[in-house]
């Protein structure tokens, strides 16, 4: 499976349409968990109700739809989309945050997508989510080895909007942290090893203005390290989100 899209004529604009006929069952799933049917609506309309009514079903939904439909096309034509293909694909998608100017990296393992936000501004912020989880989907279902994170958007806050697709398991998954912060959690990092000398940080990046990192002890501690650790940040940075992103555990029945 080596086709690149250059070798598929005319299949773009099939795949854009049944991109947006996905998207749109995924959004009627979630209005019509009674069984009563969801309103035939504009995908506007139909993301703002469903927004409301389950904004975590919405992301979930979307990616799953957009993951299989990703798959069917790439296992249909026996091709693989690749990097450098993707300029060509994402414009031609017709939907919002698919389009912008790209750029790539020195390594050529990444390309940058940056655009100067869109119509998702006027839903607010979990429009902006969902339309990020469909393109993780879509990306995955297509692709070999390329992830999908959104650095940056407008809708939260930041100046731009700024996509990276890269190499899964790429430093590129997360976005440069300011320096500020790191050293605000340099300082807080201090305080934890007073009380627990086995603690280690891993800063993983900033996305959508949210510090991912993780935070590592020795085996059988029972001192709350990432309640410790937090609370010292806020004290300095009261606005700032954080996440702890250390794989957990798969719970099995």
């Amino acid at each position: 499976m080596d086709r690149g899209v250059q070798e598929l004529p005319g299949v773009l604009d099939d795949l854009a349409i049944r991109w947006s006929k996905a998207r749109q069952a995924a959004l009627r799933g979630c209005l019509d968990k009674g069984g009563s049917g969801a309103p035939e609506l504009p995908e506007h309309d139909l993301l703002t109700r469903a927004l409301a009514h389950d904004p975590a079903g919405v992301e979930k939904a979307l990616f799953d739809n957009s993951l299989k439909l990703g798959r069917g096309f790439r296992q249909y034509y026996k091709t693989d989309i690749q990097l450098a293909d993707l300029p060509r694909l994402f414009p031609q998608m017709n939907t919002p945050c698919c389009d912008g100017v790209f750029r790539g990296d020195e390594s050529g393992q990444a390309l940058y997508l940056v655009r100067g936000g869109c119509s998702l501004k006027e839903i607010g912020p979990r429009a902006c989510d969902a339309w990020r989880e469909a393109i993780n989907g879509l990306v995955l279902g297509l692709t070999r080895g390329l992830g999908h994170s959104r650095h940056d958007s407008i809708c939260h806050g930041g100046e731009s909007c700024v996509d990276v697709i890269h190499t899964e398991g790429s430093r590129l998954r997360y976005g440069p942290v300011p320096e500020d912060i790191q050293n605000e959690t340099s300082r807080a990092m201090r305080q934890v090893a007073l009380f627990d000398g086995s603690a280690r940080l891993e800063l993983l990046g900033m996305n959508e203005g949210v510090l991912f990192y993780r935070l590592h002890q020795e085996p059988g501690r029972d001192f709350n390290l990432q309640g410790h650790f937090e609370r010292s940040i806020r004290q300095r940075l009261p606005h700032l989100e954080m996440r702890e992103a250390s794989p957990r555990p798969v719970i099995t029945g």
